[in-house]
């Protein structure tokens, strides 16, 4: 086991799994005692106020989608044959669509929140997530996501957004459950309107390269959700190790780029880029150089090594997705993205998470289903 210190709050790392190993779990008995929980095979347990916690990141120190489509490299990527009028599209896609005050933006302050859980400890709280009567999920989904038995924190909420995520990853099965349009209802259950799951999250790179989800969607790509935000220990390092998911002020209309599995785009001009397909900063641009704001450098950084693409539509402008800052404060009582934390010291500005000077004009675009096996 390993013991490290950032902070006021102590980080364990179980020596045992290939990424258990690495998952940074929070262990600890609260400010009150000061005192550190045991780690056991579970993967992390502590008592908080006479509580269970299991508390974790996806991204810190091991990023659990290593060695995924998330993480292939794109200094070698292919260019489609209209990937500069894409690059000048994707500047004024929002104005044309939805007018909205700016172009492109971080959100943290609605991110979604991603919560760690152990199924196989018994003290773990259990949910009833159900879906309305209009939906009929398949019996394998509804089983895996919707059902009296979903371990999820007494505390969890959804993300803020009008599409209400919440995404769950249980180590005890090793299984990935994403929410959309989840409420918590009077009687504590919970309605989701859909969602997905994903088995295997420990070994993606060798089961689901393209980390597709195994049934459902949260985001209408289809793909595993939560790998693709920005995530609260990336920003506090200063790097993102993986492309970068947004949210397009629309896409282009019926087409489906891999690994993508479903789109929602309305946009008939053939500039629009397609939902899933791959976009890249130039490996020779000099983003160091480039007069730009925090987050919007650390953001370009991760397109220039990774890319990114489009996970879904909205109402509004392009939208980067962070992870909500709801887990922390619940153990901290900060949240790192709000007044008072270290992020939001590091990185706000006055208009917000503003990213409008992120240079769309300068992307380049794979074509459609750049890298999809034959």
């Amino acid at each position: 086991m390993t013991v490290d210190t950032l902070g006021s709050v102590r980080r364990i790392r179980p020596s045992h799994g290939a990424f258990l190993s690495g998952l940074l779990l929070v262990l600890f008995s609260g400010p009150e005692t000061g005192r550190a929980g045991e780690a056991g095979q579970a993967g992390g347990k502590a008592e908080k106020r006479g509580k269970y916690v299991v508390e974790g990141s996806i991204f810190y120190p091991t990023y659990i989608a290593e060695g995924t489509v998330y993480t292939r490299g794109v200094s070698n990527m292919p260019l489609a044959a209209n990937s500069a009028d894409i690059a000048k599209y994707m500047p004024i896609l929002p104005a044309k669509h939805n007018s909205p005050k700016i172009s492109t933006f971080l959100n943290v302050t609605a991110g979604v929140p991603i919560y760690i859980v152990d199924s196989r400890d018994p003290r773990t709280p259990r949910a009833t997530v159900q879906c309305p009567s209009f939906r009929k999920p398949s019996a394998t989904l509804r089983k895996m996501i919707f059902s009296n038995d979903i371990p999820l924190p007494a505390y969890a909420q959804p993300s803020a957004s009008s599409d209400s995520h919440l995404f769950v990853y249980d180590l005890g099965t090793d299984l990935m459950r994403e929410y959309f349009l989840m409420k918590k209802n009077p009687d504590a259950t919970w309605t989701a309107s859909w969602g997905g799951y994903s088995e295997h999250m420990l070994t993606l790179a060798k089961d689901n390269f393209a980390c597709q989800l195994a049934e459902g969607s949260a985001f209408v790509v289809g793909m595993i959700g939560g790998p693709g935000l920005i995530g609260i220990e990336e920003a506090r390092r200063g790097e993102i190790r993986h492309a970068v998911g947004f949210l397009a002020a629309n896409a282009l209309e019926k087409v489906t780029s891999w690994p993508a599995r479903g789109n929602d785009g309305t946009d008939t001009d053939l500039n629009a880029p397609a939902q899933g397909q791959w976009f890249r900063l130039p490996p020779s641009l000099n983003i160091e150089a480039m007069k730009l704001r925090p987050m919007t450098k650390l953001v370009a950084r991760a397109a220039q090594k990774y890319g990114g693409f489009a996970t879904d539509k909205t109402l509004g402008c392009h939208i980067f997705g962070g992870e909500s800052g709801f887990v922390e404060k619940n153990r901290t009582g900060i949240d790192p993205w709000a007044k008072g934390g270290d992020l939001y010291k590091k990185y706000m500005f006055s208009n917000g998470y503003d990213l409008s000077d992120f240079p769309w004009h300068l992307t380049e675009w794979a074509p459609v289903d750049w890298g999809k096996p034959q």
